[in-house]
C-alpha cells in the first residue's frame, strides 16, 4: 500500500491566480490512467501490490513540471507505514526548472484563452521526408481528449480554467523528443495576448541544465 500526499501553499497560489484544484487537476488526470484513487484532496492511494506506481507516476510528473515544488508546502510518500518527505530530496538532485517557472495567469471565467502555435521549417521537413501534418500528429494525439480546438493548421486553442493543457501535453511530448525543436520555426504560447517563445525558452533551459541532450 502506498499513499502520496500533496499539500499546496494557498497564499502562493493566489499570487499566480491558481487554486489547489487547478494544480491538482493534471495530476488527477495522469493518475486516473493507472486507476489510482484520490481518497481526500491531494491524497492519492493504491492498495495494489504494485502500489509504488503512484509514487513513480507522481515523481515523473514533478520531473516534467518541477515549478510545482515552489507551491507545495509538503509532498510525502507513505509505504507500509513508513513515511518519507519528497520535497527537499527532490531539490537536492533536480535543479529548478526555468521553463514555465511561473505559469501565466488563467482567468477563472470563460474569458481565459490560451493558444499554442507550431510553425515548421518546411525545407527541413522535406529533407526528413515528412509533412507538417505528420509532425503535428503526436501533438494532436496528446490533446484529443481535452476539447482543444485546432483553429488552423498547427494552432491549438482552449478557453477556461484548464486551458493550459494546450501547452502541458505538447511539452511532455517535446521533452521526450527534443529533436522536434530542430524542425520548428516557431513554437509560441499566447495567454490572453501575452506571448512566450516556447522554443527559445526550452532551448535556453536545456543549454543551461542539460546541454548534453541538445545536438
Amino acid at each position: 500500500m502506498v499513499t502520496v500526499t500533496l499539500k499546496f501553499n494557498e497564499e502562493k497560489l493566489k499570487e499566480i491566480g491558481r487554486t489547489v484544484d487547478e494544480m491538482l487537476e493534471p495530476i488527477r488526470k495522469t493518475l486516473a490512467h493507472f486507476h489510482i484513487a484520490e481518497i481526500a484532496e491531494g491524497v492519492f492511494h493504491s492498495e495494489s501490490d504494485d502500489g509504488t506506481i503512484v509514487q513513480g507516476v507522481t515523481l515523473k510528473f514533478m520531473l516534467h513540471y518541477s515549478y510545482y515544488l515552489q507551491f507545495l508546502d509538503s509532498w510525502t510518500v507513505e509505504a507500509n507505514g513508513v513515511r518519507e518527505t519528497c520535497t527537499s530530496a527532490f531539490w537536492d538532485w533536480c535543479p529548478p526548472d526555468a521553463f514555465l517557472e511561473y505559469p501565466p495567469k488563467i482567468k477563472k471565467d470563460e474569458g481565459g484563452v490560451v493558444t499554442t502555435t507550431f510553425r515548421f521549417k518546411e525545407e527541413k521537413l522535406k529533407e526528413l521526408g515528412k509533412s507538417v501534418d505528420e509532425m503535428l500528429e503526436p501533438i494532436r494525439e496528446s490533446l484529443k481528449n481535452d476539447d482543444v480546438e485546432e483553429v488552423e493548421q498547427g494552432v491549438f486553442r482552449k478557453t477556461g480554467r484548464d486551458a493550459m493543457v494546450v501547452i502541458d501535453w505538447p511539452l511532455l511530448y517535446i521533452r521526450k523528443h527534443l529533436d522536434y525543436l530542430e524542425y520548428l520555426d516557431d513554437w509560441l504560447l499566447n495567454v490572453d495576448g501575452d506571448i512566450e517563445d516556447c522554443k527559445a525558452e526550452m532551448i535556453s533551459y536545456y543549454r543551461k541544465w542539460h546541454p548534453e541532450k541538445l545536438k
